[in-house]
């Protein structure tokens, strides 16, 4: 129960600090205009099945399998286009 609070609570405020500021960013100045929101909605419709393979060779290659950092990063990945949104 500690490791799924500890990656519940590192995911939460790091999606919140840098989604809130992504966007921030995209509606106060335009940033990327509709190229931007399409990539945002795409990642959100993207299942997070295909996203694992990609993952798992990134942890093997940088040797953190044994960490929590691969699982909050896959995380981060699946809940920061819904934050920013």
């Amino acid at each position: 129960a500690g490791r799924s609070a500890l990656v519940a609570l590192v995911t939460v405020g790091v999606s919140v600090v840098v989604g809130s500021m992504g966007a921030y960013a995209i509606a106060r100045f335009r940033a990327g205009g509709t190229l931007t929101r399409f990539g945002m909605l795409a990642a959100q419709v993207l299942p997070p099945a295909v996203l694992v393979f990609p993952f798992l060779t990134m942890a093997y290659a940088l040797r953190l399998t044994d960490t929590l950092i691969p699982v909050i990063f896959a995380h981060l990945s699946f809940v920061l286009p819904v934050v920013t949104w």
